[in-house]
């Protein structure tokens, strides 16, 4: 039987977080009740960054994992893409 969710969308602005973006959607991951969605956005970081965080969708399950990338243009541009992008 499927998990349930909560309706809920976690947002991830991410800039060169290679370092820290398994971290951060493991404990994403770990919340008593997972989220319906997990939406990351890549703000044109020059690393792995967006290729790092979806390889994590395994762990994420059944929360649905949302990888945007776009150029460089800030924290804020970023957060708003990501709340465009929640359903």
């Amino acid at each position: 039987m499927p998990r349930e969710t909560a309706q809920v969308s976690v947002i991830i602005p991410a800039y060169n977080a290679v370092q820290s973006i398994e971290r951060a959607l493991q404990s994403v991951a770990t919340q008593t009740l997972p989220a319906a969605e997990v939406i990351v956005v890549d703000d044109g970081s020059n690393d792995d960054t967006a290729a790092r965080a979806m390889a994590m969708q395994s762990i994420l399950e059944p929360s649905k994992l949302i990888v945007v990338e776009q150029l460089n243009q800030g924290a804020g541009a970023a957060r708003n893409k990501a709340i465009h992008a929640a359903t």
